[in-house]
């Protein structure tokens, strides 16, 4: 019975952790879009700020499962951050998932949020997105210029909404 046992461990062990010829896994049928690609161009009156250190915080609402990305900008003051993604059976609840996303900048050894927003769907591109007849997701290019100069604003984009100074580009 013990043999059975660690036969069965190891089984899902590996069932869990395989791969496909593509590198996906057999559970990505689960895979939850927790912050989608993010683009920006961080200016000072408007003239590019390289060499800032730029910070994205992603949490689902439990402080236990905060993801950090961090980068820097380049000498046109640009920036980018990958998708953050993860797994979770809970997509197939009855109950909306929120989670919330903030970046900030190291500016004159001062921490700055230049922008938040709460993403309440599990989608690729879903944090302002409409949807279509079908319901599926109609994402919305996450490309922002933010500008140190610009007020901190609440700003409507399809729907959801933001905070900060950053401006989606359209």
């Amino acid at each position: 019975m013990t043999k059975f046992k660690y036969v069965y461990l190891i089984f899902l062990f590996t069932l869990f952790n395989s791969s496909h010829a593509f590198g996906d896994s057999m559970f990505d049928f689960l895979k939850i879009y927790m912050a989608s690609e993010f683009s920006g161009t961080l200016t000072d009156g408007g003239q590019p700020l390289s060499g800032i250190q730029v910070k994205r915080f992603v949490s689902d609402g439990t402080d236990s499962k905060e993801k950090e990305q961090e980068t820097h900008t380049d000498k046109d003051g640009n920036f980018h951050f990958a998708e953050v993604t993860g797994h979770s059976p809970s997509k197939f609840l009855p109950f909306e998932m929120r989670f919330h996303s903030k970046i900030v900048i190291n500016y004159n050894n001062e921490l700055i949020k230049v922008f938040s927003t709460t993403k309440s769907n599990t989608s690729k591109g879903g944090e302002f997105s409409n949807m279509d007849s079908d319901y599926n997701v109609l994402p919305v290019n996450l490309n922002f210029n933010c500008e140190l100069t610009n007020s901190d604003d609440v700003l409507k984009e399809a729907n959801g909404e933001y905070f900060g100074i950053c401006r989606i580009i359209k």
